[in-house]
């Protein structure tokens, strides 16, 4: 009885003294390195969602598995697969647990396992397809917590313009548009946040240019800041009212309230903060070596920090060729776009350049890194790792 005491504090000393994105030894990842991961999403029990591919580039198997919370392969869940013909651009784009514990995916499909089902259909909470056929919808999609689905879709009243729709839990498409764009300009997928609010920007080619806009759960839409770029423009979406928009190029924040303008160029973070403003961080605080990035992707935590994965060159030379080194970063910025320097996450090795990797942060604060195999010295390649916050 006295070892039994003894071993909770044993374990309480050792989470003290973890670093700070260090992996989390307990998660088991039970899947192969050859199935690719693509994206993961929480359920309220803890357990994963993961889609993903594996197979040949010319015949790619999309499925979707579910994850124990301790990384093991969920065996009670059916397997939810498509072949590669039965999948087309833009893929499988959302999945979601509903509250009611039903299971929604979105995508370019037509049937599922023989059963015809466009764009969107409703599993069970163990895999299985349920009877409930929807309304077409678009393919590209967010989910909410309730089951209503964002979706973008055509415009029928303006020629070649796109808009945001909404759908009831039950099926029922609003008569409403709930974001509606002119001619030339495309909503991007909603990212959905954990208070059910969507972010996203809106492309326009009239323009050469995007926006952004922002929804919060009750329906309010707020759209502005305009962004002059060469290249892509991403958001992350914490749930707290905030997000933010990343990406290359040169930047004109505008100022509704006031109607000035302020440019900026490189690779930069917006973030969005009260409704109506916006404040701005580099990647790097001094900046440096921000020509060089190729690409990056980052996620937001609760408490305002950013989590960015990169891939830059070594130097920032106005032309790069195949024998520049490229870098490999993990790093998290402080709510002030500083380094904080107590996050020490250890390097991966055996990366192949340019590999795009993407983050969740989970409800328990750590975080997982997936896509590509992963491996660090001493561990066996894993597609997903966890680590601690």
């Amino acid at each position: 009885m006295r070892g039994m005491a003894f071993l909770p504090g044993v374990f309480l000393c050792i989470n003290l003294f973890a670093q700070s994105g260090s992996l989390d030894e307990s998660f088991r990842f039970g899947l192969d390195t050859n199935f690719f991961v693509r994206l993961i999403s929480e359920q309220s029990d803890g357990k994963l969602l993961v889609m993903g591919t594996s197979g040949d580039l010319y015949a790619l198997r999309w499925s979707i598995v579910r994850l124990n919370r301790d990384g093991s392969l969920d065996q009670k869940f059916r397997t939810v697969q498509w072949e590669s013909n039965e999948v087309t651009h833009p893929y499988l784009t959302a999945m979601r647990q509903r509250s009611d514990g039903k299971i929604i995916v979105t995508g370019g499909f037509e049937s599922y396992r023989g059963h015809p089902r466009t764009n969107i259909l409703l599993l069970s909470r163990h895999g299985r397809l349920l009877p409930k056929i929807f309304p077409r919808i678009g393919p590209i999609a967010g989910i909410r917590s309730n089951g209503s689905v964002l979706f973008v879709g055509g415009n029928p009243h303006v020629r070649d313009g796109g808009s945001l729709r909404l759908m009831s839990p039950k099926g029922e498409i609003s008569t409403n548009f709930l974001l509606l764009t002119a001619r030339w300009e495309y909503p991007s997928q909603p990212v959905i946040g954990p208070d059910d609010s969507a972010c996203g920007v809106i492309d326009s080619f009239r323009y050469a240019n995007y926006m952004t806009y922002f929804i919060s759960r009750d329906g309010t839409v707020q759209t502005g800041n305009i962004f002059q770029t060469a290249g892509y423009i991403g958001v992350a979406n914490p749930g707290d009212g905030t997000f933010y928009a990343y990406g290359r190029g040169t930047f004109l924040q505008w100022n509704w309230e006031n109607g000035r303008s302020v440019s900026r160029t490189n690779w930069l973070i917006w973030r969005r903060g009260p409704p109506g403003s916006f404040a701005s961080f580099s990647y790097y605080p001094t900046n440096v070596l921000s020509e060089g990035i190729d690409n990056f992707t980052i996620a937001a935590q609760p408490d305002g920090k950013v989590l960015i994965v990169a891939w830059y060159h070594e130097f920032a030379a106005s032309v790069q060729d195949e024998t520049t080194p490229t870098i490999f970063r993990f790093q998290r910025l402080n709510t002030d776009g500083s380094l904080d320097e107590t996050f020490t996450p250890p390097s991966p090795i055996g990366l192949q350049p340019n590999w795009v990797f993407r983050m969740l942060v989970l409800r328990d604060g750590k975080i997982l890194l997936y896509g590509p195999p992963l491996e660090f010295s001493g561990r066996r390649p894993a597609t997903i790792v966890r680590l601690l916050p």
